[in-house]
């Protein structure tokens, strides 16, 4: 990829560890042995929400409690939405979520999406790292995760951190993104724990891809009739959680 460095030369104190600098390959294999097999669970779980594909597909995923949405918009390609905790705006928030249901790019491979992401992201970072991006299959969908670090946006002045889950369908691409914005930090240095990656992950992995009628690819059972009464011309339908 032009412009992305898939390294990480971070060093996390708060994990312990000392080396200065990893090799590509190294640094996934800490970083997803941290986030990818932790026995976090994810049980506080505020609303669900719905991403609505076509011919019967959806994503289903799962908020975080106490967030509410603060934007939902559509354009050209898709529709989508953000969420943020409590207390947060739009025009000063530290902890986002957002959802993206994009049928014009239905059946990309999720690297594909991935790589360009990272690329974009480059164009507006002073220095900007990814990991390697890991496939790991949702209910017989391609999807795939990475982790994108940008240590300070030229237009904002601000770090970020960024975790995406990219889920192809055949009616369109679900992008699940949790987004920590944070002070200017060093290359040399992390700004997110491993706790707070961790649930961050686990958040976005608990969402699920189904489509209605499907033997391969079935939707939770729980779900089919929540899921049949939704109308075609919604995209983006939120379930409040239960009391």
């Amino acid at each position: 990829m032009a412009g992305v460095r898939v390294i990480n030369p971070y060093i996390w104190p708060t994990l312990g560890w000392t080396a200065a600098r990893l090799v590509p390959a190294a640094f996934c294999v800490a970083l997803f042995g941290l986030i990818a097999h932790s026995t976090y669970a994810y049980a506080q779980q505020g609303d669900s929400a719905v991403l609505v594909g076509g011919t019967g597909e959806f994503y289903l995923a799962a908020l975080p409690p106490g967030w509410g949405k603060r934007a939902e918009a559509a354009d050209a390609l898709g529709h989508h939405g953000d969420w943020l905790p409590e207390g947060q705006s739009l025009e000063d928030w530290t902890d986002r979520m957002t959802l993206q249901v994009v049928p014009q790019l239905a059946g990309e491979p999720p690297r594909d999406f991935l790589d360009r992401m990272a690329n974009l992201r480059a164009e507006t970072c002073e220095h900007m790292f990814a990991t390697e991006v890991e496939s790991a299959p949702v209910n017989g969908f391609p999807a795939g995760f990475r982790i994108i670090a940008c240590t300070r946006d030229k237009r904002t002045g601000a770090g970020e951190v960024r975790l995406l889950r990219v889920v192809t369908g055949a009616s369109a691409l679900y992008v699940i993104q949790r987004t920590f914005r944070v002070a200017p930090f060093a290359p040399e240095t992390f700004p997110v724990g491993g706790d707070a990656l961790d649930a961050a992950r686990a958040a976005l992995e608990y969402g699920f891809a189904c489509r209605r009628g499907s033997a391969g690819q079935p939707c939770p059972a729980e779900w089919r009739a929540a899921l049949d009464a939704l109308a075609g011309d919604r995209a983006l339908v939120v379930f409040p959680a239960e009391p």
